[in-house]
């Protein structure tokens, strides 16, 4: 697995995510803050494991420290992006439960189990204040979700006193494996750094996590690999769930999987904002936006708002200098993904 992608795909998450931040807060939210303590180990183990260093910005060229939150590192003696390695679902979900009991700006939800058994997490992350009050904004926006009930004052004052959700999903393909390491990262980073960055989306912007979305299916290509590593053979692994393997992200059609089951009824029940699913499956940076026809069962202002989200993270990575970031192709916008 890729330092180089991890590393690049916890910077573009983190520049997306920003851009929903309101920005009278985030003029606040750039008081200087002291200055915070690095993790030496941590930041020399990215620098050394990193191929290209036009990849990790300032964004994730260090890791703050803290003294009661564990990094990855503490935790699970390795960092993300560790060359030759990857992460059991087990030990991430443990990770994020360590997150939780250690930080008051981590809250973890199940959402439901997998076709074997396991469970599927989100894993929300904002200011302290917000968490406590995690129900109540989800409340605000289910009500803005159907205003029709609602008079246009109670309409702008829901949209004053609420806050979008971001919610990233990872490792739905069990080969593209890089997303489920790099959310352990960026979890950590978005619940511990002081930076006015990063306060400003704590501040303004309810983050959810869902660092694997195939749960099964991580576990049988983790096998693989220590398999390969002890053996130098590898396993024909044919389907990563119980009943599918690649295409389990078309089944948004049929919904028969747990998986997508889940994660419909998540969607339906938080109304995030924004629902960004991670993948790796074409060279450089791609920010999706598909191309045209879009369906036109998809209200325009959808399509726009994709667009408006891409060209920002382009944006963001390019003018940190970042290279082959790029949106507007790949696969049409008909495709029902």
């Amino acid at each position: 697995m890729s330092s180089r992608l991890t590393r690049s795909l916890v910077a573009a998450s983190a520049a997306l995510v920003v851009c929903l931040a309101a920005p009278a807060a985030a003029v606040r939210a750039q008081k200087q803050a002291p200055a915070q303590k690095v993790d030496a180990e941590y930041t020399a183990r990215i620098k050394e494991y990193t191929q290209d260093a036009r990849v990790i910005t300032e964004l994730v060229d260090h890791l703050p420290a803290s003294d009661s939150v564990p990094t990855p590192l503490k935790f699970l003696g390795r960092i993300p992006g560790t060359p030759d390695e990857l992460t059991y679902y087990k030990d991430i979900l443990r990770y994020m439960e360590a997150l939780e009991k250690a930080s008051p700006r981590v809250k973890l939800r199940r959402i439901g189990k997998s076709d074997e058994g396991r469970d599927m997490v989100m894993v929300f992350i904002a200011d302290e204040a917000t968490i406590k009050g995690l129900d109540s904004y989800k409340k605000i926006l289910n009500d803005l979700a159907d205003p029709r009930q609602l008079t246009e004052a109670q309409v702008r004052q829901l949209i004053a006193s609420g806050k979008p959700i971001y919610w990233a999903t990872g490792n739905l393909h069990s080969g593209e494996t890089g997303s489920a390491e790099m959310l352990m990262e960026l979890a950590y980073r978005l619940a511990v750094e002081e930076s006015p960055f990063v306060r400003n989306i704590r501040s303004n912007v309810i983050v959810a996590l869902t660092p694997v979305l195939e749960v099964d299916g991580r576990e049988k290509v983790v096998d693989n690999l220590y398999y390969r590593k002890k053996t130098g053979q590898t396993m024909p692994l044919i389907w990563w769930g119980k009943y599918v393997a690649h295409d389990n992200n078309r089944d948004g059609i049929g919904v028969g999987l747990k998986l997508t089951q889940h994660v419909l009824k998540a969607f339906l029940e938080w109304k995030p904002t924004v629902l960004h699913d991670l993948h790796e499956s074409i060279p450089y940076l791609y920010s999706s936006t598909g191309a045209g026809p879009y369906n036109p069962n998809l209200d325009p202002l959808v399509v726009d708002e994709w667009w408006l989200l891409a060209k920002h993270e382009v944006a963001e990575m390019t003018r940190r200098g970042v290279p082959g970031v790029w949106t507007g192709g790949f696969y049409d916008g008909w495709t029902p993904n």
